[in-house]
C-alpha cells in the first residue's frame, strides 16, 4: 500500500509507519536527531505517485490530497487553543483519529461514527534503564517559554525551589530554568531520561516526552492530568500534585528517598511497556488502513 502522509509529530508519526507501508510524506526535511527517518519513508513536496489512502492532519495536506483517495486524519494536539474539525472537513474524512479518549471527547466527537483513538507507540527498548545519578530534575519539550498549554509559568514557580533543567528546542527564557540543547538523537535522548533523579510536567497534558520519561523508569510528578487518566495512578506509577506547592514537596521527596521514586519508576515503566508497544500501535494503524481501503 502507498500512503499520501502529511508529518505532523515525528516521534509518533515514525511508529505509526513501523505498519510496513510504503510512505511519501509531505515534509520538506526529516530531522534526524529526533527520530531516524524508516527505510519506507520518502521525502515528497506533494503529491507523486498513485496512492491508496491519504493521512494528513493540517490544512495543506488536506488541499494536496489528490482526488478520489480516501484519507484519515490524525489530531495529534495538545490541549492547546485548537479548533474542532468542521463538518466541511468531516464529510470528506473516512476516520478522524485521536491519540486518546479525552482527545475525542474534547473536540465532541465521542458519539461521531468517524471518531477514534490510537495511542502513540513508546519504544520501551529505547527509553530504559533508569539511573538517576544528576540530582535535577528534568523536564523534556520544544519552545516551552512561548506554549502557555505546556505550564511555563508553573515550571518557573517550581524551578525557583528545586533545581530543574529542560531539553528540547528554543527552552531559553523561563526563569529558573536551566535550558539545555536538544538531544543530538533518540538514542542520546533515551541516556537524558536515564541521567536525572526525577521528571517533572508542569501542564495537565500527558504527552510522548511523560510517557518516554515513565517507560524509562524515571519517577514522574505532573499536575494533574488531563488526558491518559486512566494511565496516571497517584502513589502507584506518578505522583500527581494538586498546586505548585505540592509538586515541589512531591519532587523534594523523591530526592529525600530515592526508594520511592525506584518504586515508582519501575511501576510506571511497567504500565507503559505493554499499553503503548509500537508493535501493538503499528498494528492497530495498519489495520485501521486496511478497512478504510477495503
Amino acid at each position: 500500500m502507498r500512503v499520501f502522509y502529511e508529518l505532523t509529530h515525528t516521534a509518533c508519526d515514525r511508529e505509526i509507519m513501523r505498519c510496513g507501508h510504503e510512505f511519501d510524506v509531505l515534509h520538506p526535511t526529516w530531522d534526524e536527531s529526533g527520530r531516524p527517518k524508516p527505510s519506507n519513508v520518502r521525502l515528497v513536496k506533494g503529491p507523486e505517485a498513485r496512492y491508496d489512502i491519504a493521512i494528513v492532519g493540517f490544512e495543506r495536506g488536506l488541499r494536496m490530497c489528490p482526488p478520489g483517495v480516501p484519507m484519515i486524519w490524525k489530531s495529534m494536539v495538545d490541549f492547546g487553543n485548537w479548533p474542532a474539525p468542521s463538518d466541511g472537513i468531516m464529510s470528506r474524512l473516512a476516520a478522524w483519529v485521536a491519540l486518546c479518549q479525552e482527545g475525542v471527547d474534547r473536540f465532541g466527537l465521542r458519539n461521531h461514527k468517524k471518531a477514534l483513538y490510537i495511542e502513540p507507540g513508546i519504544d520501551s527498548d529505547v527509553f530504559f534503564g533508569w539511573e538517576g545519578r544528576i540530582e535535577r530534575v528534568l523536564t523534556v519539550g520544544n519552545l516551552l517559554a512561548v506554549r502557555q498549554e505546556k505550564g511555563p509559568q508553573c515550571l518557573s514557580q517550581v524551578a525557583a525551589k528545586i533545581p530543574l533543567s529542560s531539553v528540547g528546542v528554543k527552552n531559553e527564557g523561563i526563569p529558573n530554568v536551566t535550558p539545555l540543547p536538544p538531544a543530538k538523537s533518540m538514542e542520546d535522548l533515551a541516556a537524558i531520561y536515564r541521567s536525572f533523579r526525577a521528571y517533572f510536567n508542569p501542564c495537565g497534558v500527558v504527552c510522548c516526552a511523560l510517557l518516554e520519561a515513565m517507560a524509562t523508569g524515571l519517577p514522574v510528578v505532573t499536575m494533574k492530568p488531563g488526558n491518559f487518566i486512566s494511565l496516571m495512578k497517584h502513589r502507584e506509577n506518578c505522583l500527581i500534585a494538586e498546586s505548585i506547592e505540592e509538586a515541589v514537596g512531591f519532587l523534594q521527596l523523591l530526592f529525600k528517598d530515592p526508594e520511592v521514586g525506584k518504586a515508582l519508576g519501575k511501576n510506571a515503566r511497567e504500565s507503559v511497556k505493554a499499553r503503548f508497544h509500537p508493535s501493538r500501535i503499528a498494528d492497530r494503524w495498519g489495520k485501521l488502513m486496511e478497512r478504510t481501503v477495503s
